[in-house]
């Protein structure tokens, strides 16, 4: 079974567009917001993940969006500490920003395959996809 956490600045109005999906993975999916759980991540990212219960102390993907905000700088910290202590990780980027912000950013680099959601109806879909069968293509 798939669990996967979104990570996003302002995260009820993600909530309410999802809801149809928590109806049928309830537990599976948790919204959370960027700047509340940042010190939740650390924790949980050193956690090993064969004596850690299933539920909010192990994901199996991290969903980051990118916004306009000046929390996206806490997002692409995140981001980076996942890349360096925990690599194997997945990490999908919703983004609002153009391509080059992350290229600026380091968190993507040219030789990275990058993968963009563009709206609420393809986060369903790719939700609904990786917690069906484990898959991100």
């Amino acid at each position: 079974m798939k669990h996967v956490l979104i990570l996003d600045t302002n995260p009820a109005p993600l909530r309410g567009r999802l809801t149809s999906l928590f109806d049928g993975y309830q537990g599976r999916v948790q919204v959370e917001d960027a700047g509340s759980i940042c010190q939740v991540f650390r924790k949980m990212l050193f956690q090993n993940k064969e004596n850690t219960k299933r539920g909010y102390n192990s994901y199996d993907l991290f969903i980051v969006c990118f916004t306009s905000a000046i929390e996206d700088m806490e997002k692409v910290h995140f981001i980076d500490y996942v890349k360096r202590y925990k690599p194997e990780q997945p990490v999908l980027i919703f983004l609002h920003h153009p391509k080059e912000w992350l290229l600026r950013q380091q968190v993507i680099n040219k030789s990275n395959r990058f993968g963009k959601i563009t709206d609420d109806q393809n986060i369903l879909e790719v939700l609904l996809k990786f917690l069906d069968n484990g898959s991100l293509n």
